[in-house]
């Protein structure tokens, strides 16, 4: 290896350019770029993602304040849920939180739309109680039907 090659391995390293990526273009090992790159650039980039590390770690801390602030303030009743304060959907807090941001009534049909499972599962079952009350479900007919032709006489 020559010594622009070498130069150029230490501007790439410099740059922040990952040592696999440098050691594929060169087609040497990541052990080598260490070598060639020396103590004093390692030094100095370790010491940046010990930084970053450390960034991240205080956010943490923080996140994990409010959190415990909201789960405080959810069990003493002031809050609708730990991390929302309204329902995602319909901004409602009289409905009781059910899960995902969403309350009860608007998390069942958010399962009834993003699940194809669920769906099949829940018109087997409207269709089986559709069988055994057959006189509810004309009746829930007719009122539907009764409903619809309105709309469509005041249009």
């Amino acid at each position: 290896m020559t010594n622009e090659d070498k130069e150029k391995i230490k501007e790439l390293f410099k740059e922040g350019v990952p040592t696999i990526e440098i050691a594929e273009k060169f087609n040497v090992s990541r052990q080598y770029i260490h070598l060639i790159v020396g103590k004093k650039l390692m030094k100095k980039k370790l010491d940046k993602i010990a930084k970053k590390r450390k960034i991240r770690k205080d956010k943490k801390e923080k996140e994990l304040t409010i959190y415990n602030k909201n789960l405080a303030l959810f069990r003493a009743g002031k809050r609708w849920s730990i991390a929302y304060p309204c329902c995602i959907d319909c901004g409602r807090t009289k409905i009781k939180h059910s899960s995902k941001g969403r309350c009860l009534s608007c998390y069942s049909g958010f399962k009834y739309k993003t699940d194809p499972k669920r769906r099949v599962m829940q018109n087997k079952c409207t269709r089986n109680w559709m069988k055994d009350n057959p006189e509810r479900t004309r009746e829930i007919m007719y009122k539907a039907s009764k409903k619809y032709n309105k709309k469509l006489k005041s249009l």
